[in-house]
């Protein structure tokens, strides 16, 4: 931590806390009106939302605008932001099936951030939002970062949308000066809501049409492997290339193949098995928020010389047949991610 943010927050620390005998931070007004900026002529494109009793700047942009908002001085240093999948098949109940997904980070250096993200999308990103402050001298690192912890905690309450990444570390300047963030969490709030950003607010009751059941797509997906009644599944954890080499040529084994963001796999299911063949091609770099025991099997993969790189950049190659849990597993380990069986489609 530098010296300078140091002493920021240790000077708003002691200017703000409501014990302390200096000035207490002013107290939100809620009845202000929020201030509005269209940037484009967009319906619901990229714009600006500030509050006359509030430093912090709120930005909000769809995918294709979001370059407008880094022409605004206020998100080219500093910036805590977020990424959101609108996932609009979430409230019909359908397991599996185009979630809403949100990733709130932070960087001090947020055109460099973003232009990492385009080149490899942590999600399908729609919408971006950006959270700045026109106090410049007073708004770094450990600012951000205390913002990103509470947001990912208030998107975590709301539940409206799956938070992906690394959960955030507990942050230094929530510790020593928790009113602060606890104002800034008040500030923007409306602004958010003001900007068209739900993300963070709690979901009501929903009133659904009775005897009207949504009906899941017909596209046949892969379906998991069911183990015989009593028996344990063939491999509980981990992965194993020991299992008997006739399974692959049965008549009943279903196969399935994969094509996901460069990344292109064949897996036989049989019996208890689900077999991943030998010549898939795996995505080399782990996504962020990738499971841990995730990550540990794809390293013991890679040390045990199972999977090899090859002349495509970033894809790496399986030397031979293993056999691993369940569908959903193979599809981890192929494409680095959280991602659903789904992916899975008949060969």
């Amino acid at each position: 931590m530098s010296l300078s943010s140091t002493l920021r927050s240790v000077r708003s620390f002691f200017g703000s806390t409501p014990d302390q005998t200096g000035p207490s931070l002013p107290q939100p007004c809620p009845g202000l009106p929020m201030q509005v900026r269209p940037l484009t002529g967009t319906p619901a494109g990229a714009r600006l939302v500030t509050s006359p009793a509030s430093c912090l700047m709120v930005g909000v942009a769809p995918v294709f605008e979001a370059a407008h908002l880094f022409a605004v001085p206020e998100f080219q240093g500093p910036t805590c932001y977020g990424l959101a999948h609108h996932g609009m098949l979430a409230d019909l109940g359908v397991a599996e099936i185009d979630a809403p997904q949100l990733r709130v980070g932070e960087t001090i250096r947020m055109p460099g951030r973003y232009a990492d993200h385009r080149t490899q999308p942590p999600l399908p990103i729609e919408d971006v939002l950006l959270i700045g402050s026109r106090d410049r001298d007073s708004f770094g690192r450990d600012e951000v970062v205390a913002l990103q912890e509470v947001l990912t905690e208030l998107a975590s309450a709301a539940g409206r949308y799956q938070v992906t990444g690394a959960p955030p570390t507990r942050s230094w300047l929530r510790q020593v000066n928790p009113a602060l963030v606890e104002r800034w969490l008040a500030d923007l709030r409306p602004m958010l809501v003001s900007a068209g950003w739900m993300v963070f607010e709690p979901r009501g009751p929903l009133l659904l049409p009775r005897g009207r059941a949504f009906e899941a797509p017909t596209r046949e997906v892969a379906a998991e492997p069911q183990p015989s009644a009593g028996s344990p599944p063939a491999v509980p954890s981990g992965f194993t290339t020991a299992f008997p080499p006739e399974l692959l040529a049965q008549a009943e084994a279903r196969r399935y193949r994969l094509h996901h963001q460069g990344a292109t796999a064949r897996v036989c299911v049989v019996e208890d098995w689900t077999i991943l063949e030998k010549g898939s091609l795996v995505r080399r770099r782990d996504r962020s928020g990738i499971q841990l025991c995730l990550a540990r099997k794809r390293n013991q993969l890679i040390g045990q010389g199972l999977l090899r790189r090859t002349r495509r950049k970033g894809l790496l190659r399986l030397t031979q047949d293993i056999a691993l849990p369940s569908l959903t597993n193979a599809a981890r380990v192929v494409t680095g991610d959280n991602v659903p069986r789904t992916l899975w489609v008949p060969a």
